[in-house]
């Protein structure tokens, strides 16, 4: 426990909640496990990518969680020699994808953990680029008929 401060906060912008201290947080990633194992028979985090940020006291970490269902399971498992680990890793589609970012004090504790679906950079993406997205027209102002 002494990679969390006991006031740790876990922030989660995919279900829009906040949990304070750290019992809920610890019930909160047991849950996401029991979820997990529930829904696959092989279940999976990866982390893609892990970068520090002295500055802001931060880390950052994109993450996916992978799964194989039953399903998937008994129709692939000879064909794609699923006995074997290896080939359950490449087997096991993506589940969840996210975006985490860790806020550590002066003790190298975490004190905050933001979940999010996106990344911040996505995140920052401006209106007038959404609305490019979704309306063909020139300026984004306008529909092509």
């Amino acid at each position: 426990m002494n990679l969390y401060d006991y006031q740790v906060v876990l922030e989660d912008r995919i279900r829009g909640q906040t949990f304070n201290g750290i019992l809920l947080y610890i019930k909160n990633m047991h849950l996401l496990k029991i979820v997990a194992n529930i829904k696959f028979v092989y279940v999976r985090p990866k982390i893609i990518s892990m970068t520090m940020h002295p500055e802001d006291n931060t880390i950052k970490v994109t993450w996916k969680i992978v799964g194989l269902g039953m399903l998937r399971m008994a129709l692939r498992y000879i064909p794609d020699q699923l006995y074997l680990r290896a080939n359950m890793d490449k087997a096991a589609l993506p589940w969840f994808e996210g975006f985490s970012t860790f806020h550590v004090n002066s003790e190298g504790r975490i004190v905050r953990h933001v979940v999010d679906k996106r990344s911040e950079e996505e995140n920052q993406e401006t209106l007038k680029e959404m609305r490019k997205k979704a309306r063909p027209g020139k300026d984004g102002t306008q529909l092509k008929i």
